[in-house]
């Protein structure tokens, strides 16, 4: 999927289409992963509140450096400095860390619809585009930068006051941002979790 196939089928083109327009604008050459300095803030002040930045250290280290208000009130919990994959599914892990690592290393992004449990009991489906981010032009990317946009209550979590992100994924796809897709054996980030486990 490119960028233009994902804002067609977002449910929030608006707030989507910012945060791509963004990016997009900051990468110096098309296939280029984003230097954090180059990105507008301005143009991103929309999406502040639903925005994350986690810097992984391995794949099964993501560390969560911000969070915007709407995730913190989301999660019941201000989640900066503390480890992504433990709100994964230990199903999950294996596949979150795959997608995690092509989305650096090709790079592209990821795109996602999907369930979140939540401690409040709640279920709900989020929409989510996380793209690789550098902290310098002479870094490799090591960090994820994600717009999650918050839709609507799917249900009640079967385990009430736990939080889970990725309880229930209904898509997951990976987006040329400009370097094209990684091989066709990894069309879903999550096709390795049939394979795993």
């Amino acid at each position: 999927m490119n960028l233009d196939q994902l804002l067609a089928q977002s449910r929030e083109q608006t707030k989507l289409g910012r945060y791509v327009k963004a990016y997009v604008e900051a990468q110096t050459q098309p296939d280029q992963v984003v230097a954090k300095p180059d990105l507008s803030m301005r143009q991103l002040a929309m999406c502040m509140p639903n925005i994350t930045l986690m810097e992984v250290h391995s794949d099964q280290n993501v560390v969560y450096r911000i969070a915007g208000d709407n995730v913190i009130a989301r999660l019941g919990m201000n989640p900066t400095g503390h480890n992504f994959m433990d709100l994964i599914p230990p199903g999950e892990r294996v596949a979150t860390a795959t997608a995690n690592r092509y989305c650096l290393t090709h790079p592209c992004g990821i795109y996602l619809v999907y369930d979140n449990d939540y401690s409040s009991g709640r279920r709900m489906v989020s929409e989510s585009l996380i793209l690789p981010l550098r902290k310098s032009t002479d870094e490799p990317a090591n960090l994820l930068l994600g717009l999650h946009i918050h839709h609507e209550a799917s249900g009640f979590s079967p385990i009430p006051g736990e939080t889970r992100l990725l309880a229930n994924l209904r898509t997951a796809s990976y987006v040329d941002i400009g370097a094209g897709l990684p091989g066709a054996e990894f069309a879903n980030p999550m096709s390795v979790a049939s394979a795993v486990a």
